[in-house]
């Protein structure tokens, strides 16, 4: 009887540094998979399409003349709020948190040694032309329904109006 209290009061004591070891384990692998995936430079191409989307704002024929000749100033401002407040960086720890939350460390394992092989390099290699590519067809699609998408607000504001 006192052999298995023992057990359980070491049981009961080493828990937490083993659960806290394969989190810091689990940490690790996500830490590798970033650094492998260079998501951080991943972000950063992202974020300069982002910028060129928000420059596309000016070109609405509502916006007055003066704002779309000061607009590098706007441009400028906004962006520096923008790269300091959701910079990589900056939500590196959320980043991690939720990739520990979604993925197993069998899971992290497997994807690791994917991003090891030939296939996974040249998948990281060619992912930001893959995403500039479907960044450019998704602008290219918000586009050609904008104008659906500005009559149907305009509909909206004239029944709110009335009522």
């Amino acid at each position: 009887m006192r052999s298995m209290l023992a057990a359980l009061a070491i049981a009961a004591l080493t828990a937490p540094v083993a659960v806290y070891a394969d989190e810091a384990s689990k940490n690790a692998k996500i830490e590798e998979m970033f650094a492998i995936t260079k998501v951080d430079r991943l972000q950063d191409q992202v974020m300069d399409q982002v910028r060129g989307a928000l420059g596309t704002m000016f070109e609405n024929p509502s916006v007055p003349a003066e704002a779309k000749a000061s607009r590098k100033e706007l441009e400028d401002e906004v962006w520096a709020i923008i790269k300091k407040r959701v910079s990589f960086e900056h939500m590196k720890s959320d980043f991690v948190r939720i990739y520990s939350e979604t993925l197993t460390e069998p899971e992290l394992d497997s994807i690791l040694a994917f991003y090891k092989t030939p296939g996974g390099i040249a998948l990281l290699e060619k992912m930001p032309v893959l995403m500039k590519k479907g960044m450019e067809i998704g602008m290219a699609q918000m586009k050609d329904v904008g104008p659906e998408i500005q009559q149907a607000v305009e509909k909206f504001v004239e029944r709110h109006k009335a009522k």
